[in-house]
């Protein structure tokens, strides 16, 4: 297992977290996690069902 360091800027997370309410209220849409300078996304999405999907993606760093 690898470990990711991450640097969240202030905008990703209100972003998110904007998102994050809009989902949670509606169970319909999705939040997105894609802070600018990492190597790494989450996304969560809501079919409106209840159901909520979460993929992510790390990339590898250039050497």
């Amino acid at each position: 297992m690898a470990e990711v360091s991450a640097y969240l800027d202030l905008y990703a997370l209100q972003s998110f977290q904007s998102s994050l309410t809009v989902l949670t209220q509606k169970l319909k849409g999705v939040a997105t996690l894609f802070p600018l300078e990492d190597p790494f996304t989450v996304k969560l999405a809501g079919n409106g069902k209840g159901h909520i999907a979460v993929t992510g993606h790390v990339f590898e760093e250039a050497t």
